[in-house]
């Protein structure tokens, strides 16, 4: 899947038009969409659903107006706009992402290229994308560090490191203790047992007693210890008390919910929950019960979820937790307007 967001609308009225004629189209992205041909080839066509390109072993979408395409021969390349080769070939490439490509050069080293196509100096060991600037890459020496936009180390070198995120990059130090350094490679108060990357400008570090807690972008404790935390999720945090309950703390780092048997990270702005008599509800974003009680529950998309009553029937609940369908025998999520269900008759249908 690629991160980028696709031409969802022009996606859809490609499928209407040409779904027939290939055996799979990819999502509109730039105005080209990657195809599969009936004789399991691949090449890249436009809303119409009009042939751009050649045909290929295997293909990336467009990126920077540039799309990695598999040639007969196994060896990857580049192309443009107009489906011309840009590039010389690589063993294996990555797609474009802030301006520059990984790629896998034949010496089985990997090394960046620029918007032009042009390689940025020196070749590694092993190398992630560009994220936020930087590109974490692994030294011939064994060693990670970073290098900027232009390829050139800016960092002190590490036993591993992780990506940029919310302008921190969590690294591992020769101790094996885990720590972040900021976007000029300094690093903040505190080593760590465990930790995992920044997310809505906080981090989870596990303490030397195995508790974990949340640090903000200075590397301030913000948060009681607890014995399991996830990520922030829509300003909500998820943690294990010590009795071994779940509850959510709020960008504070302040608990703002009960205690639940079961608890799952905010989505739409709703969390599922399990209670202490084992039904299961939702909550809204300042901890209160907005919906009913069922047997169980599932995460709202495109604006309902599903819920099984006593009964052992399901329904959809709109946002307000009101029920907006007939009972089902079965049901599952909406995805683009529609959802499959079976009707108490055993029927399914959308």
């Amino acid at each position: 899947k690629n991160i980028r967001e696709y031409d969802q609308e022009g996606t859809q009225d490609l499928y209407q038009l040409a779904a027939r004629k290939f055996v799979y189209i990819g999502g509109l992205y730039d105005g080209k969409a990657k195809a599969q041909l009936p004789n399991e080839s691949w090449i890249f066509i436009d809303g119409e659903g009009r042939q751009l390109s050649g045909e290929y072993e295997d293909t990336y979408q467009y990126s920077n107006g540039r799309a990695a395409v598999q040639l007969q021969n196994d060896n990857w390349v580049f192309i443009d706009e107009k489906g011309k080769q840009i590039s010389v070939w690589y063993k294996n490439v990555w797609s474009y992402t802030e301006g520059r490509a990984k790629v896998q050069l034949p010496n089985g080293k990997f090394a960046f290229l620029d918007a032009e196509g042009v390689q940025l100096p020196n070749e590694y060991k092993n190398a992630e994308p560009y994220k936020e600037g930087k590109a974490a890459i692994h030294l011939l020496d064994g060693n990670w560090t970073f290098i900027n936009a232009e390829g050139k180390q800016f960092h002190d070198e590490y036993k591993n490191v992780g990506s940029y995120n919310d302008g921190k990059a969590m690294v591992l130090l020769f101790n094996d203790s885990l720590t972040f350094i900021d976007t000029e490679g300094k690093q903040l108060p505190g080593e760590y047992k465990g930790a995992a990357p920044f997310k809505e400008g906080k981090a989870a570090v596990q303490l030397p007693n195995n508790n974990w807690v949340f640090i903000d972008t200075e590397g301030k404790q913000l948060s009681e210890e607890y014995l399991e935390v996830e990520p922030y999720s829509e300003g909500k945090a998820r943690v294990m008390l010590p009795n071994y309950n779940f509850a959510f703390l709020n960008a504070e780092g302040k608990q703002l919910s009960g205690e639940y048997n079961i608890a799952i990270s905010y989505s739409n702005g709703k969390a599922v929950v399990q209670l202490q008599n084992e039904k299961w509800t939702f909550i809204n974003t300042e901890g209160k019960q907005c919906t009913n009680e069922y047997l169980e529950v599932k995460s709202y998309r495109e604006g309902k979820a599903i819920v099984r009553l006593p009964n052992g029937n399901y329904i959809f609940i709109n946002t307000e937790g009101k029920q907006v369908s007939e009972e089902y025998a079965n049901a599952n999520h909406f995805f683009e307007g529609k959802a499959l269900v079976q009707f108490l008759d055993g029927v399914y249908a959308y």
